[in-house]
C-alpha cells in the first residue's frame, strides 16, 4: 500500500509539472506579450513573474523527486538543475517568437526564484536559522536586480544614457531639421509654402470663445476665398484597405499594428499595386521584424517615428508632417489628392465597432470628405464627414466620421498612451505630385 501511495503521488506531481511547464511554454509563445506597456511597472511585473513561475516549477520538481524516494539533498539538486535548464530553454524558445527576445538576465532572475524556493524548503525541513540570512540575501539581490532593470527602462535613465537606437533617432531628427531649412534638398517646396498659407488662414479664422475654436467652416461668415473654391466632395480613388488584423487574429502584435497597417495602405496606393489579406499580413509581419531588428521595439510610435519607418523600410520619403492642422487644411490636402495618416486619441472617435472602451491611441488614413453628408457611418448626425480607411475594424473601409469628431481626436503620441490628450496635433501627408 505504501508503494502504491508513493507511485500515485509521483504521477500527480508529474502531471502538475507538465501542466505548469506547458503554461510557461504557452505564455512564451505569445507574440509581443506584455502587461502595462514599456514602463517601470511592466518591467517589475515581468521580473517578478519570472521569479515566481520558475520558483513554483522548482517546488513541483522537488516534490516529484522527493516523493519518488530520492534523498532530500539529492532531490533539491535535481530540482534546481532541471528547472534551470528549462528556464534556459524557455529563453531560447522566445528567440523564435515574433516580438519576443531571449535574455540571459531573465535566466538569472529565474535561477534566483528557484534558489530562493529551495532555500525556503531547506529552512522548513531543517529549521536552521542560519539559512534565513542566506534567503534574506537572495531576496535582497532579487529586489535590487528588479529595481535596476526597472530604472534602466525608465524615461529618466534613457534621457541621461540614451541607447544607440535613440542616438540614431536624435541624429536623424537633427538631419531632417537641418535639411528642411535647405531648400535645395527638398523635393516638394510647395508643401512648405502650403504650411505658410495655412498658418495665415488659421490666424484669420481664430475666434475668441473656446467652443468655436474647432473651426466650423460652414457657419463662418468670413470664409476664405480659397475655401469656397474647394469641392464639396472629395474621395481619393484606388486606396486599398486592410484591417490591422487581416485574418481576425487580435493578439498583442496585431492590436499594436495600426501604424503598420496604415503604412501598408499608403505604400500600396503609392505604388498602385493590389492588396489582399495575405499580402497585408505578410507586410505587417515584415514591418514588425524590421522595427525589432533596427529600433528594438515595434509598439506605439509618433508621427516623426512613423515617417522615419516609412522612409527606412519603404524608401517613402514624400511623407510630410503637417503641424496644427485645421479641418480646412485637411480638406485642402485631400483636394490635392494627398491621403493623410492621422494619429488619434482612439476613444474620442466613439467607433462602436472597436472593442470597448476602444484604443487609447490609434492611427488611420483619411481618404476624402463630404461636406453634404449629414450622417456618419453608424447614422449619427454630422455636419460633413471625413472618409477614412480605419484599420481598427474590418468594417473600416470608407468609414465616415463627423469632421469635428475626427479633428478633435487628432493627437500625436506623447510617449504614454494615458497622456494621449496632451499630444500635439500633427498628421502625415503623402505628397503624390511626383507619383
Amino acid at each position: 500500500m505504501k508503494k502504491r501511495g508513493v507511485k500515485s503521488s509521483c504521477w500527480l506531481y508529474f502531471g502538475l509539472i507538465l501542466l505548469w511547464a506547458g503554461l510557461i511554454f504557452y505564455l512564451s509563445a505569445q507574440p509581443g506579450l506584455r502587461a502595462q506597456g514599456n514602463n517601470v511597472l511592466e518591467m517589475a511585473l515581468r521580473k517578478t513573474a519570472h521569479f515566481s513561475e520558475f520558483g513554483l516549477l522548482g517546488f513541483l520538481l522537488w516534490q516529484f523527486f522527493y516523493k519518488c524516494q530520492s534523498p532530500f539533498q539529492k532531490s533539491i539538486r535535481q530540482a534546481m538543475i532541471w528547472t534551470t535548464l528549462y528556464a534556459f530553454s524557455d529563453e531560447v524558445h522566445q528567440l523564435f517568437v515574433l516580438g519576443r527576445t531571449g535574455k540571459l538576465i531573465d535566466v538569472f532572475v529565474d535561477f534566483l526564484g528557484i534558489w530562493a524556493t529551495m532555500k525556503i524548503i531547506s529552512i522548513t525541513y531543517y529549521q536552521r536559522k542560519k539559512d534565513k540570512k542566506i534567503l534574506a540575501i537572495i531576496l535582497l539581490v532579487f529586489c535590487l536586480t528588479v529595481g535596476w532593470l526597472a530604472y534602466s527602462s525608465s524615461p529618466a535613465f534613457k534621457k541621461h544614457y540614451p541607447s544607440k537606437n535613440q542616438l540614431s533617432k536624435i541624429e536623424t531628427n537633427n538631419f531632417l531639421e537641418k535639411s528642411s531649412k535647405d531648400k535645395s534638398q527638398i523635393k516638394n517646396k510647395s508643401n512648405t509654402y502650403l504650411e505658410t498659407d495655412l498658418r495665415k488662414l488659421n490666424q484669420k479664422q481664430q475666434i475668441s470663445t473656446k467652443k468655436s475654436s474647432t473651426v466650423d467652416d460652414k457657419n463662418n461668415s468670413n470664409k476664405d476665398k480659397r475655401e469656397q473654391n474647394l469641392p464639396t466632395k472629395v474621395l481619393i480613388p484606388n486606396i486599398p484597405f486592410t484591417c490591422q488584423a487581416p485574418f481576425g487574429r487580435w493578439d498583442q502584435l496585431h492590436e499594436e499594428a495600426c501604424e503598420e497597417a496604415s503604412l501598408v495602405m499608403l505604400y500600396y496606393f503609392y505604388k498602385n499595386q493590389p492588396l489582399n489579406k495575405s499580402l497585408a499580413e505578410e507586410e505587417i509581419q515584415k514591418l514588425v521584424k524590421f522595427q525589432l531588428k533596427n529600433y528594438g521595439d515595434f509598439f506605439d510610435s509618433d508621427v516623426q517615428q512613423t515617417a522615419k519607418l516609412a522612409n527606412d523600410y519603404y524608401h517613402l520619403s514624400n511623407l510630410k508632417i503637417l503641424n496644427n492642422p485645421t479641418i480646412l487644411s485637411l480638406k485642402r490636402e485631400l483636394a490635392l489628392g494627398h491621403p493623410i495618416l492621422a494619429p488619434t486619441a482612439g476613444r474620442l472617435l466613439k467607433n462602436p465597432y472597436f472593442t470597448p472602451p476602444g484604443p487609447l491611441y490609434h492611427n488611420l488614413i483619411i481618404i476624402g470628405y463630404n461636406d453634404e453628408a449629414d450622417r456618419d457611418s453608424v447614422g449619427r448626425k454630422a455636419e460633413g464627414v471625413f472618409i477614412v480607411n480605419d484599420p481598427g475594424t474590418r468594417r473600416g473601409a470608407g468609414y465616415r466620421y463627423d469632421q469635428k469628431t475626427l479633428w478633435r481626436a487628432i493627437h500625436d503620441f506623447p510617449g504614454d498612451k494615458k497622456q494621449i490628450l496632451q499630444g500635439p496635433k500633427k498628421v502625415s501627408v503623402l505628397i503624390t505630385a511626383d507619383k
